[in-house]
């Protein structure tokens, strides 16, 4: 390993402004001048040239110690006062006027680490720093930057290229310059490309799968994005037909009663929303605010089918069946609602208490009764209370002739 040449330090320029700093635009170069020693040469040649500046002191002091000695003892008031001018002129030489905190040699010491082989250190730390070889080679396969002009597919390799003039098979006809594309390529058949719009917040991608190029698509981010007014964003109908809202993940809303009377094809006459499905066909699903559900499908061979109402437990309600036999036992039903039954006579005629095991409305009871011969009463019908008595449904059948008697019967009920 080579050595700095010291030789010039004699002739060290103090007055250069201090030691260079390396700039980040600075090429790594090594050799005597290059600029990765820069730093090493001038602090070898200030620690030089302090090294000769106190051996020159060193033999000046020893020539006049003598002389000063020898003052002294004559007590030679001229010889003093030449030995104190002599003092003053070697530390201001000396100091040269460096800054308070370096002027003297404890602080330059201290400044350089109290390392007596400062120099040596450097150089082995300078040695250390990464040559232009050494980074030639752990760059060798990673991207590039370069400059491109030109059709997109054909982009070579994989890099970062500044575009520079005309493109094609870009998503934007024309010039391109002061664009970014950035493309990984894996092999002839495979590759993705990220492009930059210059100017513009926009950034577009595109994948290589076959050996085709896809469609570029888009990134959306929080600089372009608006949710309010992309597809599925809802939009506010005061007028219209409802057969024209056919946009796929849209949602539609009439927000008030007057302004359904504008608005052709409507689900309801209240206020509603309708969202359009993606499917094979059109299909449109509509809520209104009474809480009611329609839907209907468009088919390209028959066009728009009606409207139809969905029914829920909020507008459908569960009709339920049940035949009772003289002895107070279900022989069937139809939706499992009955708890227990109990006949009861109480002089006037014969009550049957049905308990239910789900809400029902007893407005709504209608009772027949079933009879081996036919479907038809002997003596007064049975007669249903149109109000639940602790809970139960009550069927009383009167007496006639007399005489009361249990019987068949068929009870049906709405569900609550």
């Amino acid at each position: 390993m080579a050595n700095f040449k010291e030789d010039a330090a004699r002739e060290y320029d103090w007055e250069s402004g201090g030691v260079y700093v390396i700039e980040p635009e600075d090429s790594v170069e090594g050799g005597a001048e290059g600029v990765s020693n820069r730093q090493g040469r001038e602090l070898a040649l200030r620690t030089r040239n302090l090294h000769e500046r106190l051996d020159e002191l060193k033999r000046d002091t020893t020539a006049r110690a003598d002389e000063l000695a020898e003052a002294i003892d004559t007590k030679d008031a001229e010889a003093l006062k030449m030995a104190k001018e002599y003092a003053d002129r070697i530390v201001s030489e000396l100091t040269d006027s460096a800054p308070e905190a370096l002027d003297t040699l404890k602080e330059l010491a201290a400044a350089l680490g109290d390392d007596p082989n400062f120099s040596a250190t450097v150089m082995e730390l300078i040695g250390e720093r990464v040559t232009a070889e050494a980074m030639a080679e752990a760059l060798e396969g990673k991207m590039s930057l370069a400059n491109y002009t030109g059709d997109l597919n054909a982009v070579e390799g994989s890099g970062v290229f500044r575009l520079t003039g005309a493109q094609s098979n870009a998503l934007f006809s024309g010039t391109g310059v002061g664009s970014t594309l950035v493309q990984y390529k894996w092999d002839a058949k495979a590759a993705y490309q990220i492009y930059y719009r210059f100017l513009s917040n926009e950034v577009y991608m595109r994948e290589k799968t076959g050996g085709y190029w896809g469609s570029w698509v888009r990134f959306w981010h929080s600089g372009n994005f608006d949710p309010n007014t992309k597809q599925n964003a809802p939009v506010q109908k005061w007028e219209g037909d409802c057969n024209d809202w056919t946009d796929y993940g849209r949602v539609y809303f009439v927000g008030q009663d007057v302004a359904v009377a504008k608005v052709a094809n409507a689900p309801s006459r209240y206020a509603f929303g309708l969202i359009v499905i993606p499917n094979a066909n059109v299909t449109q699903l509509a809520f209104d605010y009474q809480g009611n559900i329609f839907t209907r499908v468009y088919h390209w061979s028959v066009g728009w089918q009606p409207w139809r109402a969905i029914y829920h437990t909020g507008n459908l309600k569960t009709t339920y069946y049940a035949q009772i036999d003289p002895n107070g036992n279900v022989v069937g039903q139809v939706g499992d609602w009955v708890q227990s039954v109990a006949w009861v006579d109480n002089g006037n005629g014969v009550r049957c208490d049905i308990t239910p095991n789900v809400p029902v409305n007893a407005v709504t009871a209608q009772i027949t009764k079933v009879a081996f011969s036919g479907n038809t009463f002997t003596g007064s019908a049975p007669i249903v209370y149109d109000t639940l008595i602790n809970g139960k449904i009550t069927v009383v059948i009167p007496h006639a002739n007399g005489s009361g008697y249990a019987a068949w019967f068929n009870i049906s009920i709405q569900g609550a």
